[in-house]
């Protein structure tokens, strides 16, 4: 049987502490959509954020660019998005709408993507109170459409390593974001309703331009002589699959 070091138990316990007052929190406060979505013919649109619980919260809202590097996320100040009001007391059981509008013009060409923060403002303990106190984040992303139209799409490197891993890269060569889900790796040429060679739950954004790489080990590992195999991922725009030729050892 597995007995976590004293080190490791100590962490384990701070991390369910830090947790639970995280979930409640979280529990209380909630935001619809989670997604925003601009375009040319609507450049603003509104959120509504609600709490469920009985005591009142203040709560700051602001916008930044998003872009991608190196598989990383990168945010930048930015005035191209304004939401109104910035910072509001939300009282108990109550709603408040959020504005989100678009200061520029769009992309003739490709999307533009951006997040909003909606961030919790812990007030000082109340006297006799004791505990930790977590102050919940919110981050939405915020796509705006080009002037023509965009599509997404998928480009594929699959490499074995010298373990039988496969070395997975997804790259998105086009002019709108990705939201990939889940992946999953059969022999070239089966039936879409196949069962897998090994699957991947590959939860993230590729925006244009950018590539992710995964690392996925089938079991008990790929047939003898495999030269091809079809990727089958599953993502906001669909299903998008290719067939796709190993790369040489």
């Amino acid at each position: 049987m597995f007995m976590p070091s004293p080190i490791l138990a100590r962490r384990l316990c701070l991390a369910f502490l830090l947790a639970a007052p995280l979930a409640a929190v979280a529990a209380s406060l909630g935001i619809s959509p989670v997604r925003v979505e601009l375009s040319p013919a609507a450049p603003t649109t509104a959120l509504t954020m609600r709490n469920a619980g009985d005591e009142p919260t203040v709560v700051q809202v602001r916008a930044v660019a998003w872009s991608q590097q190196g598989g990383e996320d990168i945010y930048e100040p930015t005035s191209e998005v304004i939401v109104s009001p910035p910072i509001f007391t939300l009282a108990g059981n109550s709603a408040q709408v959020v504005r989100v509008g678009l200061r520029r013009a769009p992309d003739p060409r490709r999307e533009l993507t951006y997040r909003i923060f909606l961030q919790e403002v812990q007030g000082p303990p109340k006297p006799g109170e004791v505990g930790l106190q977590m102050a919940l984040r919110i981050s939405l992303p915020v796509f705006v459409k080009p002037v023509q139209p965009a599509k997404a799409e998928l480009n594929w490197r699959i490499g074995r390593e010298a373990n039988g891993a496969l070395r997975v890269v997804a790259a998105n060569p086009g002019t709108m974001h990705v939201q990939l889900l889940g992946i999953k790796l059969l022999s070239s040429g089966s039936a879409p309703d196949a069962s897998p060679l090994a699957s991947h739950e590959a939860a993230g954004y590729l925006l244009p331009g950018q590539s992710r790489e995964l690392r996925i080990e089938p079991q008990p590992g790929l047939p003898a002589g495999t030269t091809r195999l079809r990727v089958q991922a599953n993502t906001d725009a669909g299903e998008l699959s290719a067939d796709v030729t190993l790369d040489p050892p």
